[in-house]
């Protein structure tokens, strides 16, 4: 029970699992299940830019599959790896790759556009036509201009 607690307060706030470790030993041992890593969200993380804790998290989310940490990555990647991650991601129902992976599937051609509608229809029925696109776009766009600036930063770039 325990172990569904904690994983559930580390989807929704990393942070607050990681500070469960310190409260007792039965909490510490719940804090370092792997599915807390597979469900949080890098946005709720809180590292100093490039730090080795950062990414230590980041590389142990990657390896157990976080659907959000493959979107970022897919987002990143270069053509067939960034699309492969960005499939993985799909696969495990993060509703931006789904919307990504649609639109590029969608730029590829005719025979390509129906997958990509099937999908993106899938997805919205699944999500009990719940499934504000609008938000998405808003959230994938936010998530580029977030990636541009990064990537300026890292190469002494001005964006200006």
């Amino acid at each position: 029970m325990i172990e569904k607690i904690v994983t559930m307060v580390g989807g929704k706030s990393p942070i607050d699992a990681f500070k469960c470790q310190l409260v007792c030993k039965l909490f510490r041992d719940s804090a370092t299940l792997d599915t807390i890593y597979q469900t949080m969200d890098k946005k709720r993380l809180r590292f100093r830019p490039f730090s080795a804790d950062m990414y230590e998290v980041l590389r142990r989310c990657r390896k157990l599959n976080n659907p959000y940490i493959l979107f970022n990555y897919g987002m990143l990647g270069e053509d067939d790896a960034g699309k492969q991650l960005l499939q993985y991601a799909t696969d495990k129902g993060q509703l931006d790759a789904i919307f990504v992976l649609g639109m590029l599937l969608m730029a590829e051609g005719s025979e390509r556009k129906q997958e990509a509608l099937i999908m993106l229809n899938n997805a919205y029925i699944n999500t009990r036509r719940c499934w504000n696109l609008r938000q998405t776009c808003y959230k994938v766009r936010s998530h580029l201009d977030a990636c541009l600036v990064e990537f300026a930063k890292m190469f002494d770039i001005s964006l200006e």
